[in-house]
């Protein structure tokens, strides 16, 4: 009787009550995840009377329900790993606790049994009070009272992981139609771009939170600017905003995803958060919406080793389409500048500030710019940079299209956090695209000093803050010895 309770805790999938799915889809998935696996796993385990067999089952059953109710991906997949790295660490965590559960399972016999009966059903009970992950709980939309009018806002769109004009190689067609579709952009709408600008981080968080602050990031000072968020969905949040608080402004509207939250400050009037899960959102042609594809989006949201692997394969194979970040972000990116554009030409505030990861990784942007998910990890260095050229040309194309219902006085300010991060090199590390639209209107320094500067000092000199030491202009931060040192490139 207890190895049978066993398996309804650890079957029982409490994630299906707190992903907000209408009545006949719960039905489904209740059966899909939880009846007919309870139903195999009990036969197989009463089938087979070879008691390490039946020890292996109950093993493995324990393991998913422990993964489950205490969600063991944020314990190996969160900060310590990246890219596929986080995976390989899962399978080394997951074969050695099931090993572990395995030995003491056969040494201690019933004791075991009672011993994981008490703590999987602790971890169970409190995975059904624990509200952290319910999808019913994410925050889309922030408004506050807002009764005044601005005439020429600034407006500024950070991109993530987009390399610079320069780096673009031209040899190939995707490459070229690249390069022509930007300059094509910037003589449209009379963009400057700043030759040869690049990140002293390759990183999000330390790259924009040094930005905003005019100030260097360090791993000693890092908890002053960036903070872990409390709300389950978010990564971070920007915990201070010297930009923001610039008295030139006096109401800003934030768009943004749940990468790094910048709603904190007390001028943000009105905060737009990406909801992956909206039933609102619209979509590129091609993105899935399909059964499958929302619910096991939402299963990989609730952070077990196992839904993160499921996930994973089946979006690789193309069976599914992840809702989850950065994937669906990048569906609705087009949609999203769509809802920018209407709350700029709203004219309520003095800053538009948004965030958007694109044309970050996974690629999934075809030849028609519609959403068509690319696998580049059969792909050499120079197909990807290919991959990442179209990327680049349909982003442009959803911002000429943006671009066309705006005020043309309007400052405009488009950069990227980063590189590309495509190659394991200074170069694509930390180079950036930097442009700017009536750059007369800022005031700043002579277009002979633009060239050649770090975002950051270009980003502190542009608002006359001069906070930054001019010393570390050639400077990047090596994340592997936690110091500047100069660039390669």
């Amino acid at each position: 009787m207890k190895i049978f309770c066993i398996f309804i805790i650890s079957l029982f999938p409490i994630w299906i009550f707190k992903s907000d799915l209408e009545y006949h889809t719960l039905l489904l998935s209740f059966l899909i995840f939880f009846i007919f696996p309870l139903i195999f796993i009990s036969f197989l385990f009463f089938r087979f009377k070879n008691p390490k067999i039946m020890n292996l089952i109950l093993v493995l059953t324990l393991f998913f329900g422990l993964d489950s109710n205490f969600k063991l991906w944020e314990l190996v997949g969160f900060n310590y790993f990246e890219g596929l790295s986080k995976y390989y660490s899962a399978i080394f965590f997951s074969i050695l606790v099931c090993t572990s559960l395995f030995l003491l399972n056969l040494k201690f016999d019933k004791k075991f049994t009672i011993f994981a009966f008490i703590f999987l059903f602790s971890g169970f009970v409190t995975n059904i009070f624990n509200n952290d992950s319910n999808i019913k709980n994410i925050k889309e939309y922030k408004i506050y009272n807002i009764n005044q009018n601005f005439k020429n806002p600034l407006i500024i769109i950070i991109l993530d992981e987009l390399t610079s004009i320069e780096n673009i190689n031209i040899n190939s067609q995707e490459g070229k139609k690249a390069k022509e579709k930007i300059l094509e952009f910037s003589r449209k709408y009379k963009f400057d771009i700043i030759n040869k600008t690049y990140s002293i981080y390759s990183a999000t968080d330390y790259a924009i939170s040094s930005l905003l602050n005019f100030e260097l990031v360090t791993n000693e000072n890092y908890d002053k600017f960036i903070v872990p968020h409390n709300e389950y969905q978010f990564y971070r949040k920007l915990k201070s905003n010297r930009f923001f608080d610039l008295p030139t402004f006096k109401s800003i509207s934030v768009f943004q995803n749940h990468a790094l939250d910048f709603c904190f400050h007390e001028k943000v009037k009105s905060c737009n958060t990406f909801n992956h899960f909206s039933k609102n959102n619209s979509y590129l042609e091609g993105f899935k919406l399909d059964f499958f594809s929302v619910i096991i989006s939402k299963y990989n949201y609730h952070n077990s080793i196992f839904s993160r692997f499921l996930s994973r394969v089946l979006s690789e194979f193309h069976f599914i389409h992840l809702h989850n970040l950065p994937r669906s972000n990048k569906a609705a990116f087009r949609n999203r500048l769509n809802n920018f554009q209407k709350e700029i030409n709203l004219g309520r505030h003095d800053l538009y500030f948004a965030h958007f990861i694109v044309p970050h990784k996974p690629y999934a942007y075809n030849q028609k710019c519609n959403y068509e998910p690319i696998n580049v990890s059969n792909k050499n260095i120079e197909e990807t940079k290919v991959i990442h050229y179209q990327e680049i040309f349909c982003v442009f194309s959803f911002l000429d299209n943006f671009l066309s219902n705006i005020d043309d006085n309007s400052t405009v300010l488009i950069f990227s956090d980063h590189g590309s991060r495509i190659e394991d090199n200074d170069r694509s590390k930390y180079d950036t695209f930097f442009s700017i639209k009536n750059i007369e209107n800022l005031n700043i320094l002579s277009k002979t000093l633009n060239n050649n500067f770090p975002s950051q000092i270009l980003f502190d000199k542009l608002f006359k803050i001069n906070n930054f030491d001019e010393n570390y202009n050639g400077l990047v931060f090596d994340y592997n010895t936690k110091k500047f040192r100069k660039k390669s490139f």
